[in-house]
This record gives C-alpha cells, sequence and structure tokens, in this order.
C-alpha cells in the first residue's frame, strides 16, 4: 500500500552559490561517498546509493548532525537533511543548480509526519521532484 499525502508544510527555499568541482578535494563530500559506498557526481546518484547501501530507522524528530547522519540508520528528517548537505555541497564546488525546500507531510497509512525535499535543477532541470531518503533507505 503506497503513503497518501493529505497535509504539507513547505519549510523555506535554499539557493546555493557555485564555483568548480573536484569531490576528491572536498572532505564531506568524500566522507559522504565513502558512508554511502561509492562515488556520486549528482543527488540522484547519492540517492541510489542510499537505496543500494543504507537503513531507515524509525526515531523521531531531527537527532543527528552531519558525522552522525554519515553513520547511515536515519529517520527521514535527517536522511533529508544529509542530502540537502550533499546538494548544498555540490554546488559550491561543482557548480550545480540544485534548490531545494523542505516538506513536511502526514503519511495517512503510518499515522505520522514525515520530511522530504523537492528539488529542482541540474539533472531535473525546471521540473519539481521529490526526494526522499527514508523509502530510499
Amino acid at each position: 500500500m503506497k503513503s497518501r499525502i493529505i497535509e504539507q508544510q513547505p519549510g523555506p527555499t535554499q539557493v546555493k552559490t557555485t564555483v568548480s568541482y573536484n569531490s576528491d578535494k572536498d572532505a564531506e563530500l568524500k566522507a559522504a561517498a565513502s558512508s554511502l559506498g561509492g562515488k556520486f557526481n549528482n543527488v540522484t546518484d547519492a540517492y541510489n546509493l542510499i537505496k543500494a547501501n543504507e537503513d531507515y530507522n524509525k526515531y523521531f524528530g531531527d537527532v543527528k548532525k552531519w558525522d552522525e547522519e554519515l553513520k547511515g540508520n536515519n529517520n527521514c528528517v535527517d536522511w533529508a537533511q544529509f542530502l540537502a548537505h550533499i546538494m548544498d555541497k555540490l554546488n559550491a564546488v561543482a557548480k550545480l543548480g540544485y534548490k531545494y525546500k523542505y516538506v513536511r507531510a502526514y503519511c495517512e497509512v503510518s499515522k505520522i509526519w514525515l520530511v522530504y525535499l523537492e528539488v529542482i535543477g541540474d539533472e531535473f532541470g525546471s521540473s519539481t521532484v521529490d526526494v526522499d531518503g527514508a523509502p530510499a533507505a
């Protein structure tokens, strides 16, 4: 059975500036690639690594900082923050043009609130794509 969103509460839009790219020279992108078990060039690659190698953990709230999120086993909020951080870093070092906002939605099936990202830019072009690391994990 699929979840159905019955209410959304969007957060602020994030817009970042960019410079040149070399993921091996950026310690945080290198750490993220290592924790996900492979290299990535965009958020789709990172999402697919989460899907292949990571786990979801049901707990409530924004609990973990970046160094703890790197260990995986995150909830929806911490996966969203992890992916947002990756997009910020890719924007800064790779001249990628991601824009995203956090979305808070209620899942009628599980009866809990969840958080995911609405993303536009780079490989998504001008289309808005929901990026949710929790069900991928």
